[in-house]
């Protein structure tokens, strides 16, 4: 539950504001504790990687523009198993040129060598 809260960006007084039962409850208030450990040891888990880039970009624009400039052309494969996060992610280093090349599977793909003997 608190990576799929982070892959829509919600922060954990964002999750606990819209958690509903008692089970979203305890995952809001383990979710608010986790961040607090994280935080005490310097730390990022995984999800952290890329929301806390997206924080960074928001609110340094010039490192958002310097990795735009950096990364002019930005290949995503599997583009359709992308979360939130990705998106965005992805949406603000491809805004300056607007040159994304994002690709997915097709429906009938087959993998070489499956099922034959």
């Amino acid at each position: 539950m608190i990576s799929s809260a982070k892959n829509e960006l919600k922060k954990p007084d964002q999750y606990a504001a819209v958690a509903k039962g008692p089970f979203e409850q305890t995952a809001a208030d383990v979710y608010i504790d986790y961040q607090k450990q994280l935080q005490k040891n310097h730390a990022l888990d995984f999800d952290d990687l890329i929301m806390k880039t997206i924080e960074l970009f928001k609110v340094v624009p010039e490192v958002l523009e310097f990795y735009q400039r950096k990364f002019q052309y930005i290949h995503v494969d599997e583009y359709q198993d992308t979360n939130r996060a990705q998106y965005v992610l992805v949406n603000l280093l491809a805004d300056r040129y607007k040159t994304s090349v994002l690709l997915g599977i097709r429906i009938n793909r087959s993998i070489a060598g499956v099922g034959q003997t």
